[in-house]
């Protein structure tokens, strides 16, 4: 389908027709525990793939209603988050200075170690980078922290929001 001279597939068009803050609150509040359960049960045991990324997609399609493409998407994103949380944070890690071989030369962390030496944090995060003590610490985090965004996007929705005290 093309929109202002581009060619954009009928999924996407649809996920930008679809871009409605209204409609989007609505489609999250529809989602019930079922609804993220379910995802979440299909993901346990299996290895983050196109394969299972493309199975969740098709699982959380399934929902009907407004804003259903975009909610479908936040949902597997959240997921694949939930599922594997380590796919989420290694790249942070990494990003950061954390690698699998150590603290990365020229990097932020490289500059912090020189600058304030090792602390407990410091050991744990690079631990979580090499596959070590602190991956199940780091993923303990990621996982807290997606399930929180997950039920506060839902529980924006169960209440109105202030209205602005000035007009723009």
């Amino acid at each position: 389908m093309a929109a202002n001279g581009l060619a954009l597939p009928d999924g996407l068009h649809k996920l930008f027709t679809q871009v409605n803050l209204e409609d989007i609150t609505k489609a999250i509040t529809n989602v019930t525990l079922a609804d993220f359960t379910h995802p979440v049960n299909t993901a346990k045991g299996r290895e983050l793939n196109a394969e299972t990324v493309t199975m969740l997609y098709e699982e959380a399609s399934k929902l009907h209603g407004a804003g259903a493409t975009l909610m479908a998407a936040a949902l597997v994103t959240f997921v694949i988050i939930f599922c594997f949380p380590m796919a989420a944070a290694t790249p942070f890690l990494t990003m950061l200075g954390f690698t699998n071989i150590g603290p990365a030369a020229a990097s932020l962390v490289a500059v912090f170690q020189s600058a304030w030496g090792v602390n407990a944090l410091f050991s744990l995060l690079q631990s979580a980078a090499m596959g070590g003590y602190g991956a199940p610490v780091v993923a303990g985090v990621v996982q807290a922290a997606s399930a929180a965004g997950a039920f506060k996007a839902w529980a924006m929705g169960n209440f109105t929001l202030p209205a602005f005290p000035w007009k723009l």
